[in-house]
C-alpha cells in the first residue's frame, strides 16, 4: 500500500543529495506551518462553536437561577459541561442534590462528584447547624438552671469545638459565644460564693465549738466574765453571712447560739447578784409545841425581813428566766443557785429538829427490840466489823460521798440485824445515831431538791409550751389546755413547809415567766427531742425524790400536750398524705387493672395496623403508670406500712399482666430484627465479594424500610433497641462503604485507563514531518497494541478518544503517505504568492518599493529554478495567439473546465494529440517536458488580458490539488 511513497522517496543521486537535503528541509518547515495553521483554525472553529453554544445556553441559565427543577433540567439537557456544572453549583437543596447525583452517576461522572460534593456538604451544614441550635438550646437551658453543673457544661463546651466552625450560621456562632461567656462569668461567681461559704462555714463552725467550750466553762464555773466578746463575735459572724441557701442552717444556729447565750447571760449576772446579797439571819428557835393561850409570837428582826425579801425576791426573778436548752448548762446553773438557795436558807428549825432525832431513834429502836427476838450478844469480830463501817460510813460523811456514806449504813444496819444491840457502848450507840440523823437529813435534802426540780421542770415544761407555735386545728382546743394548766398552777402555787423533810420550799412561786422569743420556724426533731428529754428527767427525779404531787404532774403533763401539738399535726398531716398517696396508688393500680390486655393468640389474629396500636396502646398506659407512679414518691415513704407489702404485690401482679405478652411481643420483634440484621451482614459480605452489583443499594433500602416499619409497629426497650440499630447499621454502613470504595477504585482504574490513554494520543501527536519513517511506523505499532490492552472507559469518554485516536493515526498516516504532497503544496502555496506580487507590481509599479517587494518576495518561500526564473523574467509586450494554445494544453493536462467557447478549440488539440500519437509523430518529451514548458511559459508571459489572467489563475489555484510533480515539475529540486 505504501509503495508509491517508497517509490517516491528512493535513493537519489550523489549529485542531487545537498539540493534534495535543502528542498526537504524547507518543505518540513512548510508542512509544519499547515499543520500548525490547520489545528489553530480547528481550534477556533471548535472554540466558535463553544461560544456560541455558551451564548445560547447561558441566558436559560440565568433564567434558571433560584428554579431547583429548572436548573436541573437545564444540567440534564445541555451538552455542554461548563453549563452543566455551573447549573449543579447553583442547587441549593438537598433534594435537587440527591436527585443531580443519581441522574449523572452513570453517564458523567465529574457531575455526579460535584453534586455527591455539594450533597455531602449540604447535609453536613444541616446536621452542623441543628447540633449547633441544640446546644444553644441547652446552653439557654443552663443559664436558666441555678445549680449550673460543671461537667455539663464542660461536656457543652467539648460538643461545641467538635464542630467545623465554617458549617456554622455567624449568628449561631456569636450566640453560643454569648451565652458561653456567661455561663462562664456564672459559674466563675458561683466558684467564688463557694468559696466564701466554704471559709464563713468553716469560721462559723470553729465559732461555734469555741461558743459551746466557753458557755460550758461559763456555766459550770459560774463565771459571766468567760462570755466577754461572746454576743459581739456572733452577731458578727452573722453578719458576715453568705446570701446562698446552703448558709441558712448555720446561720440558724448562730441565732439560736445568740439567743442562748443572751439567756445564760442573764442566769449568770442574776446568779452573780444572788451571792452578793447578805445571808438570811437564823430566826430563834421555838419550842416544840404550840404556845398557851394568851401567849405572843415574838416578831422577826427587821434586817431578817429584808434579806428575806430580798431572798424571796432573788428566788422570784430566777424562776422567771426561761430554761436553758443546754440540759448540762441548766443543770450545773440550778445546782449553783440550789447552792446558794441552801446557804441563805434560816438554820434554826434544823438546830430544833436535831434533838428529836435521838428520840425518835430511841422509841424506835425500843419497838424493835420488843418485836425482835433475843439475840445473843456482839462478838469481838461483829464489833471490829462493825468500827469498820462505822468509820468508812464517817469517812465518807465527812468528805461528803452520800451514796458511800448510805451504802456503810445499810451494811451497819444488816450487821446489827445480827446481835442484841443494847450491849453496846455508849459511844458506838451515839456514832450510829449521829450517822442515822446525817442519813435522815439528807433524805429531806433530797425530797426538797427533788420537789424544786420538779418545779424546774414544770416551768420548764410550762415555757416550752408557750414558745411553741400551735397549728391551726389546735387553737380551738387552746383555752380549755391553758384553763387547765392555770388550775394546776393555782394548786401548786399553795404555800407550803420549808423544812427539808417537805417536798417544796417555804417560798411562793409565782406564775410561770412568760414565754421566750418563738423561732422563725420549729425544729420539730429537735422540739421531740427536748419533750422526751423532759419527760426522761421527770421519771428520774421522781424516782430519786420519792415521788410529786397529783396537782404538779398534771401541770407537767398538759404543758407537754400543749408543746406535742405540733409533733401531732405533722403526724396526722403525714398520715393524711399516706392515705392521700396510698389513695391516688390504689386509683392507679385500678386503671392497669381495667386496661384491655391480649394474649399472644389473639394478637396474632390481628392486622398489622391493629396489632400495632394495640402494642403502641399497652406502651402508652404503661409509660404512664410509671410516669403517674413514680411523681408519687418512694413508697417507703409515702404509704403507711402496714399497707406496703400488699400494694407491692397487687402492683407487681398488674405490672406483669400487662409486661408478659408485651414481653413476649418484643422478643419475637427481636427475633425479626436480628433477621435483617443477619440479612445486612450477609449483603455486606456479598458486595464484599462482588462490588458491582446494580441492585445492593435498592436491597439495602429495603432492609431499612423494614426495620423502620417494624420499629414503628413495636418500639422495643431502649437499650435493646439501641443495641439492635448499632449492629443493623454498622452492616448497612459496611454496604454502602464497600460500594463507595469500589466506586472510588473504578474512578481510580478509569483515570489510570484514561491516563494510559493520552499518554498514546501524545505519541501519536509528538510525530511530525521530522520524525523517520521506521519510527513512525513503529509508534503505530505500539499504539495500536496499547490501545487495544487499555482499560475500560466511560462510554462518552471512549467515543471522544476514539475520535482522537482515528484523527491522530490519520495524521501519521498522513505523514507517511503524503510527505512529498505536503511538500507540493508548499511550492504551489509560495508559487501563488509570488504569482500575486509579480501581478502587484505590474498593476501598480509604484505601489512597492524595491526594498518592500524583497522582503515579501523572501518571504514568500523558494520555488523551482524553472519557475522561479520565469517569474523574474516575465516578458513585456502583449501574448500572441500561441499563448492561448498554451493554456489549453496547460488545462487539459490538469482537467480544468474551460468556457464554451474554448471547449471546441480544446477537442482539436486531443484530437491532434491522439493521431499524432497513433501516427507515432509524437515525441517523448511532449509529456511532462512539454507541460512544465508550457507552464514556465505561462509563468513568464506578462501583459494579459483579464480572461487571460483569470485562466492563469485558475491553473495555479488547481496545482495544490493535482499530484505531486504535476506539469512535468520535480518536487525534489525545489
Amino acid at each position: 500500500m505504501l509503495s508509491w511513497i517508497f517509490k517516491k522517496f528512493g535513493r537519489k543521486s550523489a549529485s542531487a543529495a545537498p539540493s534534495a537535503q535543502a528542498a526537504a528541509q524547507e518543505q518540513k518547515a512548510r508542512a509544519t506551518e499547515l499543520a500548525q495553521e490547520t489545528q489553530a483554525q480547528k481550534s477556533a472553529q471548535k472554540a466558535r462553536a463553544i461560544e456560541d453554544a455558551k451564548s445560547q445556553w447561558a441566558p436559560r441559565l440565568q433564567a434558571a437561577l433560584g428554579d431547583e427543577a429548572a436548573l436541573l433540567a437545564l444540567a440534564q439537557a445541555t451538552p455542554l459541561l461548563d453549563i452543566k456544572l455551573a447549573a449543579i453549583e447553583a442547587l441549593s437543596s438537598e433534594e435537587s442534590l440527591k436527585q443531580a447525583e443519581r441522574e449523572f452517576r452513570k453517564h458523567d461522572r465529574r457531575v455526579q462528584r460535584l453534586a455527591k460534593q455539594k450533597l455531602e456538604a449540604a447535609v453536613a451544614e444541616r446536621v452542623a447547624r441543628t447540633q449547633a441550635q441544640t446546644l444553644i438550646a441547652s446552653a439557654q437551658a443552663l443559664q436558666a438552671d441555678a445549680e449550673l453543673p460543671v461537667n455539663r457544661l464542660i461536656s457543652l463546651d467539648r460538643e461545641w469545638q467538635a464542630l467545623d466552625a465554617a458549617l456554622l450560621a455567624p449568628e449561631q456562632i456569636e450566640t453560643f459565644t454569648r451565652l458561653s461567656a456567661a455561663l462562664n462569668q456564672s459559674l466563675r461567681e458561683r466558684s467564688e460564693q463557694e468559696q466564701a461559704l466554704q471559709r464563713w462555714c468553716q469560721e462559723a463552725e470553729q465559732a461555734l465549738s469555741d461558743w459551746q467550750a466557753r458557755c460550758t466553762n461559763a456555766a459550770s464555773e459560774a463565771q459571766a466574765e468567760a462570755l466577754d466578746g461572746l454576743i459581739p463575735a456572733l452577731h458578727a459572724l452573722h453578719a458576715a453571712q453568705p446570701q446562698l441557701p446552703q448558709s441558712e442552717a448555720l446561720a440558724q444556729r448562730i441565732t439560736e447560739a445568740l439567743g442562748q447565750t443572751e439567756s445564760l447571760l442573764a442566769k449568770l449576772n442574776l446568779l452573780t447578784h444572788c451571792r452578793a446579797l447578805p445571808a438570811v439571819p437564823a430566826a430563834p428557835a421555838q419550842a416544840s409545841t404550840a404556845p398557851a393561850e394568851g401567849e405572843t409570837t415574838e416578831a422577826p428582826p427587821p434586817e431578817v425581813n429584808s434579806a428575806s425579801q430580798a431572798f424571796e425576791q432573788a428566788v422570784q426573778q430566777w424562776q422567771a428566766l426561761p430554761a436553758l436548752t443546754q440540759a448540762s448548762w441548766e443543770q450545773a446553773l440550778q445546782q449553783q443557785f440550789a447552792a446558794w438557795k441552801r446557804a441563805q436558807t434560816p438554820q434554826a428549825k434544823h438546830e430544833a429538829a436535831e434533838p428529836a432525832a435521838p428520840k425518835a431513834e430511841k422509841k424506835k429502836n425500843k419497838i424493835d427490840e420488843k418485836r425482835r427476838p433475843s439475840l445473843p450478844d456482839a462478838s469481838a469480830e461483829q464489833l471490829q466489823q462493825l468500827e469498820v463501817l462505822l468509820q468508812a460510813a464517817e469517812a465518807a460523811s465527812s468528805e461528803g460521798l452520800s451514796s458511800e456514806m448510805l451504802r456503810q449504813l445499810q451494811a451497819v444496819d444488816t450487821l446489827t440485824e445480827s446481835f442484841a444491840a443494847k450491849n453496846l457502848s455508849e459511844a458506838l450507840r451515839g456514832r450510829l445515831q449521829a450517822l442515822h440523823a446525817e442519813r435522815m437529813r439528807l433524805r429531806d435534802w433530797e425530797h426538797w431538791g427533788g420537789a424544786r426540780a420538779l418545779d424546774a421542770l414544770v416551768a420548764e415544761a410550762e415555757q416550752l409550751a408557750q414558745a411553741t407555735p400551735q397549728p391551726a386545728d389546735a387553737v380551738a382546743e387552746a383555752p380549755k389546755a391553758e384553763t387547765e394548766v392555770a388550775a394546776s398552777a393555782e394548786v401548786a402555787e399553795a404555800p407550803q413547809a420549808s423544812s427539808p423533810g417537805s417536798t417544796t420550799d417555804s417560798v411562793q412561786e409565782e406564775a410561770p415567766a412568760a414565754p421566750a422569743p418563738s423561732a422563725p420556724k420549729l425544729n420539730l426533731k429537735a422540739h421531740r427531742e427536748a419533750i422526751q428529754s423532759l419527760r426522761q428527767r421527770w421519771k428520774e427525779v421522781e424516782r430519786l425524790s420519792g415521788g410529786a404531787g397529783q396537782a404538779l404532774w398534771t401541770r407537767f403533763d398538759a404543758a407537754l400536750q400543749i408543746a406535742h401539738r405540733p409533733i401531732a399535726a405533722q403526724v396526722a398531716e403525714m398520715r393524711a398524705a399516706r392515705e392521700s398517696n396510698l389513695a391516688a396508688r390504689e386509683v392507679l393500680l385500678s386503671e392497669l387493672q381495667n386496661a384491655a390486655v391480649l394474649n399472644s393468640e389473639a394478637t396474632a389474629a390481628l392486622a398489622a395496623e391493629e396489632a400495632c396500636a394495640h402494642w403502641k396502646e399497652q406502651l402508652r398506659i404503661l409509660s404512664q403508670f410509671q410516669q403517674a407512679w413514680r411523681q408519687l414518691g418512694p413508697l417507703e415513704h409515702t404509704v403507711p406500712h402496714a399497707a406496703q407489702s400488699d400494694l407491692l404485690q397487687r402492683q407487681r401482679a398488674l405490672l406483669e399482666r400487662i409486661e408478659q405478652p408485651l414481653q413476649q411481643a418484643r422478643a419475637r420483634a427481636e427475633a425479626q430484627r436480628e433477621q435483617l440484621i443477619a440479612a445486612a451482614e450477609a449483603l455486606a459480605r456479598d458486595i464484599a465479594a462482588q462490588p458491582q452489583q446494580r441492585d445492593a443499594t435498592q436491597r439495602v433500602r429495603d432492609l431499612q424500610a423494614q426495620w423502620q416499619a417494624q420499629a414503628r409497629s413495636l418500639p422495643l426497650a431502649r437499650s435493646s433497641e439501641n443495641s439492635l440499630w448499632a449492629r443493623f447499621k454498622t452492616a448497612t454502613d459496611a454496604v454502602f462503604a464497600q460500594r463507595e470504595a469500589a466506586f472510588n477504585a473504578r474512578d481510580e482504574a478509569i483515570s489510570a485507563s484514561v491516563a494510559g490513554y493520552e499518554a498514546l494520543l501524545a505519541q501519536l501527536s509528538a510525530l511530525s514531518l521530522e520524525t523517520p519513517d521506521a519510527e513512525i511506523r513503529r509508534t503505530l505499532v505500539e499504539v495500536d497494541r496499547g490501545w487495544r490492552q487499555g482499560g475500560e472507559l466511560p462510554r462518552a469518554t471512549e467515543a471522544a478518544l476514539n475520535t482522537r485516536l482515528q484523527a491522530a493515526h490519520q495524521a501519521a498516516l498522513q505523514i507517511l503517505q503524503g510527505r512529498s504532497q505536503l511538500q507540493w503544496q508548499s511550492q504551489c502555496e509560495a508559487l501563488a504568492k509570488k504569482w500575486a506580487l509579480c501581478l502587484r507590481r505590474e498593476q501598480n509599479p509604484s505601489g512597492l518599493d524595491e526594498d518592500s517587494f524583497a522582503a515579501l518576495w523572501t518571504q514568500a518561500g523558494a520555488l523551482p529554478a524553472s519557475w522561479e526564473q520565469a517569474l523574474t523574467q516575465r516578458l513585456a509586450g502583449p501574448a500572441d495567439a500561441a499563448f492561448d494554445e498554451v493554456l489549453l494544453q496547460l488545462e487539459a493536462a490538469l482537467d480544468l473546465d474551460s468556457s464554451p467557447e474554448l471547449m471546441a478549440a480544446r477537442r482539436q488539440l486531443k484530437l491532434k494529440a491522439l493521431k499524432d500519437a497513433m501516427e507515432g509523430r509524437g515525441s517523448n518529451e511532449q509529456g511532462p517536458v512539454q507541460q512544465s514548458a508550457w507552464f514556465v511559459a505561462a509563468l513568464r508571459q506578462s501583459q494579459l488580458s483579464a480572461e487571460q489572467q483569470g485562466r492563469v489563475q485558475a491553473i495555479i489555484s488547481a496545482l495544490p490539488d493535482a499530484p505531486a510533480g504535476a506539469l512535468g515539475t520535480v518536487v525534489a529540486k525545489v
